[in-house]
């Protein structure tokens, strides 16, 4: 091998190569940045670690990436995911990671203790590099041998050089190779192989490129990570946020998304669509569908967008994404709390592990206070050893596995294969009061048969463990593995105030007024005999006790207090609240509810100051303008807020008011609100402009 020159390409993009053998070819130089760069913690065997903050400008085929993140096993990505033995050489398959530069990618691995192999990064002024220093590979007794190689990225010519400095023991060959986002272009250089030391490749950008390529992918869909949710039965609709960008080189235009979605084993229900006009080269855009959802019974449930244009996409494998949801009722009893669909249709790991290795799961519920009554795993075949299971709360730096709360032992006899086990905790019920927890099953020795099923799309919140490091589980792409918490809520009492009757939001009573609120019994026990309670402005608290018939859950009723007359001294900027009081109410946070009793559309003239608000009422997206005249002498810093009809703050800015003799305004960008009534505060000090703001429908 060291005997020959070697070059390549160009592939379909441009991209063409040499090695240090071949003339013209880079000069082999290792750059030593064991001393100044940072060293990189949390690799393992088959794990990758990062975001890492990318060489800013640096041109990979037709786009910039932003960050990467480097594998235990000799490459280095540009989008989150996992690459493990065995390897395909021309990585574009449906089970790893793409958007990879692998200097040489075979079975390293970082684990065990003792393991010399240390990995750093540094980014000095064009060029990034990222260094495996004596890395062992994988073995059966062990990790052996000892590799040193480097990946340089350099901004101003774009290249990428490969350094191979030394391999000792028994090194397996490997894959040296790189591709584009979706594996849609690359080049394998080499396959089967062991780099001599001492020896450099380099991997040119294309001097003259006019490659152009269409490829609009949804980014993400219900949340940042389109990671899995749970929801309970009865929670308000909503409506589901999708993003789009546009990963190619030209711009995309006229561009629809739509989304559906679908219970398992049931009909898709469309949820509306969005048209994007125009998308520039590396620009996204976050959209909402028009359609809102409920959650109205129990299941597993997939949203689906996906985004179609006129054009031919080059890369339509990311023109569609899912989210999976699951929705679980508080009033059911025991259930299952699992991502997996309970038919595991497939098995991993046979024997091809290292041991100790753990597998887990985050699990977060969507009801408070529940009892988890134990777990669930289920095994293609019956292990022949002990395996442990243990449970942590989600308390732990920036909600990683903290503190342990449950560890069982169990034994071969208690498991029978084919079938979900339903395994006891140690000790008494654990109460959940909120958060989630983290389940970990680990195994000491034998083969593993953990089972996992092939629906897609999966939860996300899957991790393998090595030596105490929490990694994604490197099948996550296409498996979900069958392990999950027996859970049963807590029947609990939640009363609230759910409408004020009278007096209305905005109104000024001239006299006596009634006084009434609608009652909502939100728990799942009756109530009776609890405190409601009023109070306007600063006027002293007015309560009396409830002794009417048993409020069942769900139902509500309305309360009426002895009519009353209001305090005169009420200002502009005080609320009318209304509330309950239950000594056994499990949820406080909902008691009470609050909006502005007295509010004008006119303006408060104090010390010769003139504000006017408009247009008002005002439309969704339309600007809302806030006008002084040059005269007013208010000069300092005023608070703005706008509230909503029940006195929670929807939004709040500073304006700086200069000595002006000219006219002084400021346009106000609201958030998107729903049509109604809001309140909109003008403040400084005991200083204050107050108006009503009615936003239309669309």
């Amino acid at each position: 091998f060291s005997a020959k020159a070697a070059s390549g390409g160009p592939d379909r993009f441009g991209y063409t190569w040499k090695d240090s053998n071949e003339p013209g070819g880079p000069v082999y130089a290792w750059w030593d940045i064991t001393g100044t760069g940072t060293l990189v913690t949390g690799l393992k065997d088959d794990n990758a670690v990062g975001p890492f903050p990318m060489l800013q400008g640096f041109q990979y085929f037709w786009y910039q990436p932003t960050s990467f993140w480097i594998g235990s096993n000799g490459y280095l990505s540009f989008e989150k995911g996992i690459l493990k033995s065995p390897f395909n050489f021309n990585l574009n398959w449906n089970r790893g990671v793409k958007n990879v530069v692998a200097p040489i990618l075979t079975d390293f691995d970082f684990s065990q203790p003792g393991n010399t192999g240390r990995c750093y990064y540094q980014i000095s002024g064009d060029s990034l590099c990222v260094s495996w220093v004596n890395v062992p590979v994988w073995g059966t007794t062990g990790p052996v041998g000892s590799n040193s190689f480097q990946v340089i990225f350099n901004r101003a010519n774009h290249s990428i050089t490969f350094n191979y400095q030394q391999f000792v023991g028994n090194t397996p060959a490997g894959i040296i190779t790189y591709n584009s986002h979706g594996g849609f272009i690359g080049t394998t250089l080499m396959n089967g192989v062991v780099p001599p030391s001492n020896y450099s490749i380099r991997i040119e950008y294309p001097t003259n490129n006019n490659f152009s390529i269409y490829d609009v992918s949804i980014k993400e869909v219900v949340n940042e990570g389109s990671w899995a949710e749970t929801r309970k039965v009865g929670e308000p609709i909503r409506r589901f946020r999708v993003k789009v960008k546009n990963e190619g080189n030209v711009i995309a235009q006229s561009l629809t998304i739509t989304g559906s979605i679908n219970r398992q084993g049931g009909f898709a229900t469309p949820l509306g669509g969005r048209i994007i006009g125009t998308l520039l080269p590396g620009q996204d855009s976050v959209i909402e569908l028009t359609t809102p959802w409920t959650p109205n019974q129990v299941g597993r449930y997939t949203f689906s967008a996906l985004i179609s244009s006129t054009a031919i996409d080059s890369i339509p494998i990311n023109n569609r994404k899912g989210c999976k949801i699951m929705v679980i009722d508080s009033t059911h009893g025991s259930l299952s709390l699992s991502y997996s669909d309970g038919l595991p249709r497939s098995a991993f790991f046979n024997g091809s592990i290292s041991y100790p290795h753990a597998f887990g799961v985050y699990l977060k519920p969507a009801f408070y206070p529940l009892k988890i009554k134990g777990t669930h795993v289920f095994h293609r075949f019956p292990p022949n050893f002990d395996f442990s299971v243990r449970l942590y709360k989600d308390d732990g730096p920036q909600g990683s596995p903290g503190t342990l709360i449950d560890s069982v032992l169990i034994a071969p006899n208690k498991v029978i294969g084919g079938v979900y086990n339903r395994h006891p905790l140690s000790g008494n019920d654990i109460t959940l009061q909120g958060g989630g927890v983290y389940m970990l099953v680990e195994y000491y020795a034998g083969n593993v048969t953990l089972g996992c099923d092939t629906n897609s799309p999966t939860s996300s919140f899957q991790y393998e463990i090595v030596d105490g490091v929490w990694s994604e589980f490197s099948e996550g792409r296409w498996a979900e593995m069958a392990m999950g918490l027996a859970i049963e809520g807590i029947p609990q009492r939640d009363l609230r105030v759910s409408r004020i009757v009278s007096p209305t939001p905005g109104w000024r009573p001239p006299g006596v007024v009634p006084i009434s609120g609608w009652i909502k019994n939100q728990g799942q026990l009756a109530v009776n005999q609890f405190v409601v309670g009023y109070q306007a402005g600063s006027a002293a608290p007015v309560t009396t006790t409830y002794f009417g018939a048993s409020i069942q859950p769900g139902d509500s009723v309305l309360f009426n207090f002895p009519p009353s007359l209001l305090p005169n001294s009420m200002l502009p900027d005080e609320n009318f609240c209304m509330w309950t009081q239950l000594s056994a109410d499990s949820i406080k946070s909902n008691d009470s509810i609050c909006y502005l009793l007295q509010a004008t559309t006119a303006t408060i003239d104090r010390k010769n100051q003139q504000f006017q608000i408009f247009p008002n009422p005002l439309k969704p997206g339309q600007p809302l303008t806030i006008r002084l005249s040059g005269r007013a002498k208010v000069e300092g810093q005023w608070q703005i807020d706008l509230y909503d009809a029940a006195g929670r703050k929807c939004y709040g800015l500073e304006w700086e008011l200069v000595p002006a003799e000219a006219e002084q305004a400021i346009n106000l960008r609201l958030p998107t609100l729903y049509a109604g009534i809001y309140w909109l505060s003008v403040r400084r000090g005991d200083d204050q402009f107050r108006a009503a703001v009615v936003i239309s429908g669309p």
